[in-house]
C-alpha cells in the first residue's frame, strides 16, 4: 500500500496565509489548510504554486481526488523558482502518478512515477509507490529492487517492508518474506495488509488455522478504510476458499 508524504519545505518569506495552512497541517486539521490555502491563491502572490500543490495534497487526503488532480495540473503550469522546481515538479508528479494508481491505471502511474524519479531520486515514498505498483503488474524482481531502494533511504518505512514481503510471498521466497513481516509489524502492528499477508505466509507453510486467525484478523470493519477494493476483495476470497465462516 502506497504512502504520501505531506508537504514539507517552506519557502523564504512565505506568505501569511501559506504559513497558516501549514502551521493547520501541523495541527492535523486538513480542512483548515484547504481554507488557507486557498486564501493564499485568491491573493494571487508569488507563491501561489506552492499553495496550489499544497492543496491538492490535502484534496487528496479528503478524498477529493478530482479536485487534488486539477490543482497539481494548475501548479505545474505555473512558473516556479530555480530553488523551489525539483521538489515542487517532483512532489507534482508524485501526487499524479498516485491519483492514477487509484483508478488502477498503472502504466500512466508509473509514467508519472519516473517523471517524479528524476526530480526526487532519493524519496522513500515514491521509491515505495513505484514497486508497489509494480508489485501489482506481477513484476516481481523489478518490484523488490525499488522497494529495497526505499528502505536503503528510510529503514523505518513499514509499508516498503510490507510490500517487499508480499513480492518474497510470491516467489517462494518465504524466510525472506517473514523477515520482512517480523520488521514491519515493529513497525506498524495493526496494519490490515500485514495481517493478511501473515495469513498468506501461514498458508504457503501449510498452517491454515493460523492463516485463517490473520485473515479474519484483516477483516475487522475499522480497516476497511485501509483498503484499495482490489485488495479488498483479494482477501475476501482468500477467507471464503480457506476458512469456515466466523
Amino acid at each position: 500500500m502506497f504512502l504520501l508524504l505531506p508537504l514539507a519545505p517552506a519557502a523564504a518569506q512565505t506568505p501569511n496565509y501559506y504559513l497558516l495552512a501549514r502551521q493547520a497541517l501541523q495541527e492535523g486539521d486538513q480542512r483548515k489548510a484547504v481554507i488557507f490555502y486557498t486564501k493564499s491563491i485568491e491573493r494571487g502572490d508569488e507563491y501561489r504554486y506552492l499553495s496550489y500543490l499544497g492543496r491538492a495534497y490535502r484534496y487528496y487526503y479528503l478524498k477529493r481526488y478530482e479536485a487534488a488532480r486539477a490543482d497539481v495540473l494548475k501548479a505545474m503550469e505555473m512558473p516556479t523558482t530555480t530553488e523551489e522546481y525539483e521538489w515542487s515538479m517532483g512532489h507534482a508528479h508524485l501526487l499524479l502518478g498516485s491519483l492514477y494508481s487509484k483508478e488502477k491505471d498503472l502504466p500512466n502511474a508509473l509514467r508519472e512515477y519516473t517523471q517524479a524519479h528524476q526530480f526526487l531520486p532519493e524519496d522513500a515514498v515514491l521509491l515505495n509507490n513505484i514497486g508497489y505498483d509494480l508489485l501489482k503488474l506481477g513484476k516481481l524482481e523489478h518490484s523488490i529492487h525499488y522497494l529495497t531502494l526505499a528502505i536503503e533511504q528510510d529503514a523505518d518505512f513499514a509499508y516498503s517492508y510490507n510490500n517487499r514481503a508480499e513480492a518474497y510471498l510470491r516467489l517462494d521466497r518465504l524466510e525472506e518474506a517473514w523477515e520482512d513481516l517480523e520488521k514491519s509489524k515493529v513497525k506498524e502492528p495493526g496494519n490490515p495488509v500485514l495481517l493478511k499477508n501473515y495469513g498468506l505466509y501461514f498458508l504457503k507453510t501449510g498452517q491454515r488455522e493460523e492463516a485463517c486467525r490473520y485473515f479474519h484478523g484483516a477483516n475487522q470493519d475499522d480497516k476497511r478504510d485501509t483498503w484499495f477494493y482490489d485488495d479488498y476483495q483479494r482477501l475476501q476470497s482468500l477467507i471464503q476458499e480457506n476458512c469456515s465462516t466466523k
